[in-house]
């Protein structure tokens, strides 16, 4: 009888053992579960960042594109008035340089 008792008495302390490993366990898996929660936030987050990021890159993309468009648009200007200024009978360098210039810059403010 006693026996009974003493193998009852170890049961329930495995038993006690037992539930308590259970909570740690279950907290362990809260404390992953938070975490991974965490890091899912944190990597949306800086998804989101990134994405903003590409979106302002995009952006400077396509107007360093217009301004290149500008740039080609103004050279081809520069170099129609070259040949204008020499059809018109422009002399010397300087002014023929100084007449560039100024088609340049208003080929530029239309742009």
């Amino acid at each position: 009888m006693q026996r009974m008792a003493n193998e009852l008495k170890e049961c329930k302390k495995s038993e006690l053992r037992c539930k308590e490993k259970a909570k740690s366990v279950v907290e362990q898996a809260k404390t992953i579960s938070k975490q991974m929660g965490d890091e899912k936030a944190a990597a949306l987050n800086q998804r989101e960042a990134i994405e903003h990021e590409f979106v302002a890159l995009k952006q400077q993309h396509d107007n360093l594109q217009q301004q290149h468009s500008a740039a080609n648009a103004a050279a081809a200007t520069a170099a129609t008035a070259a040949a204008a200024a020499a059809a018109e009978g422009v002399v010397g360098v300087e002014q023929a340089m100084q007449h560039q210039l100024n088609h340049l810059q208003e080929a530029l403010q239309v742009a």
